[in-house]
């Protein structure tokens, strides 16, 4: 498996990194930075967080929560 964060990543995990984490970050960069600075309302937050998840958000939070409970099982924790 391919080496990543100290880990390791499934094929098939490593597609869904690839395919969505560059795209994920930059907006996330952008709206923080828009939100700070008021150009973007606190009162659309509920909308960049749908605009985040449509962009495959969710899918990069489930790799990360997957990625956790192995690492997590690995270390004995939990058991």
């Amino acid at each position: 498996m391919p080496q990543y964060i100290g880990g390791y990543w499934t094929p098939e995990q490593q597609e869904i990194y690839d395919t969505y984490a560059s795209a994920c970050s930059s907006f996330t960069r952008a709206q923080e930075a828009m939100f700070v600075s008021g150009e973007r309302s606190w009162d659309e937050y509920d909308d960049y967080i749908a605009e985040l998840t449509a962009m495959g958000g969710g899918k990069m939070n489930q790799l990360y929560k997957d990625y956790m409970e192995m690492v997590v099982s690995q270390l004995g924790y939990g058991n």
